[in-house]
């Protein structure tokens, strides 16, 4: 209600004083987006949900990165969870196990807003380490004790903090694969890694599926540039089907019959992850459709 509100303000009036097709298709165009632009900027600020955000972003930055360390022998976990809560970031390999919290701000972390918050990030990351090395399963395998570190994104990396008391590791998300390599590579073997990577899947495996929901393993960029190309291209297919049926059909209740035929068909679809962003872009495309049928007759009827 709020996006036809929004649109139908923003297009109007163009639509009704341009006279020319061509440029009032255009008007149209930029009206669609803009509409879209400005409700993801409005629910951006009015929930507060920027920093979050951010910080879910500055995770999936972190994935990637570490991912960078295969090649050398370490395995990646995100979102480990024993108790309450969950670790960020378990990896393992021949400089032992690391648990890692990342972080991220819009400022340069070497001014003292930022010391409380980091020292609250050490504490919290060592005491996640301190709970992973007294849990069973790692205990039983006899291994050198995890490590703990926070991991920061945002702000220029020479501009880092001095190095925070409980914590062994402080990274700047830019430089952490490169500083992860630089560990010893002996405290685990790679028999070591391969048993502690087990007992990591095995309970990774048998995590409740309410709590694999909350806390999802965060995709990485490139995946995230593929869900994006393929929602656009669900979404521009969407919209041209549905314009193709109007334009064949000449008309508007069968179209908007087409539209609910196709948007209940992929509705049921939005709860598997790996296409809900198919869904979303294609649902969208035949939205747009019907919001600028509505918009036109509106303008229309005001002539």
């Amino acid at each position: 209600m709020l996006a036809a509100a929004l649109f139908a303000a923003i297009t109007a009036v163009p639509v009704i004083l341009v006279q020319n097709e061509l440029a009032r298709g255009v008007v149209i165009g930029l009206g669609i987006a803009g509409t879209g632009g400005v409700l993801c900027q409005w629910i951006v600020m009015v929930t507060g949900t920027g920093p979050l955000m951010m910080g879910e972003l500055a995770e999936q930055w972190t994935a990637s990165e570490l991912r960078k360390l295969r090649k050398d022998g370490w395995r990646l976990v995100n979102h480990f969870s024993l108790t309450e809560g969950d670790m960020d970031h378990v990896l393992v390999g021949p400089g032992g196990i690391v648990v890692l919290e990342t972080k991220w701000s819009a400022h340069a972390w070497d001014d003292s807003w930022h010391t409380d918050r980091i020292a609250h990030a050490a504490s919290s990351v060592s005491a996640s380490a301190g709970r992973l090395r007294l849990w069973q399963p790692i205990k039983a395998l006899g291994v050198p004790s995890p490590r703990s570190g926070v991991l920061l994104w945002g702000g220029p990396a020479d501009a880092m903090p001095n190095q925070p008391e409980g914590t062994a590791l402080l990274l700047h998300g830019s430089h952490a694969a490169e500083r992860l390599r630089g560990l010893p590579t002996d405290r685990l073997s790679a028999s070591q890694v391969d048993q502690v990577w087990a007992v990591l899947d095995k309970h990774t495996k048998g995590r409740d599926p309410k709590d694999a929901a909350r806390w999802p393993v965060p995709p990485s960029v490139q995946e995230l540039a593929v869900r994006l190309v393929a929602s656009v291209i669900a979404g521009l297919g969407g919209f041209v089907l549905l314009s193709e049926i109007l334009t064949a059909t000449h008309s508007l209740w069968i179209t908007v019959l087409a539209a609910l035929v196709l948007g209940a068909g992929a509705w049921p679809l939005r709860r598997q992850v790996r296409v809900r962003s198919v869904v979303t872009g294609w649902l969208t495309g035949i939205a747009a459709v019907l919001l600028l049928i509505v918009v036109t007759a509106g303008s229309l009827a005001l002539r």
